[in-house]
């Protein structure tokens, strides 16, 4: 009978790193989707923030403005930040897995 050991730390280290992942996608999809919140007064973007993996909009008219209400943001700001997410974690897994 045959013995082997496998060495896990590739895989181990992949793992963590899609960990980590999570809270880089989550941040720059937060600046991204401030980033394409209309302005007029800029009071709704002083009211988004991201904390703990979860982007809020704090005004009383944001669903209005996701809703494509806003000529700046035709197609809200939800959608477009779904697909900015979509692609940042494709890109980052293919990293992770060079």
């Amino acid at each position: 009978m045959a013995r082997f050991t496998v060495n896990d730390s590739e895989v181990r280290a992949m793992f963590k790193q899609l960990e980590e992942m999570q809270f880089e996608v989550m941040t720059d999809a937060g600046r991204y989707f401030k980033k394409i919140t209309p302005v007029d007064k800029g009071y709704a973007r002083s009211r988004t923030d991201t904390k703990h993996l979860k982007i809020s909009a704090k005004y009383p008219y944001a669903g209005r403005l996701d809703d494509g209400w806003s000529r700046q943001a035709p197609q809200g700001m939800s959608a477009p930040t779904e697909k900015y997410i979509d692609k940042a974690i494709t890109e980052e897994i293919r990293r992770i897995n060079r």
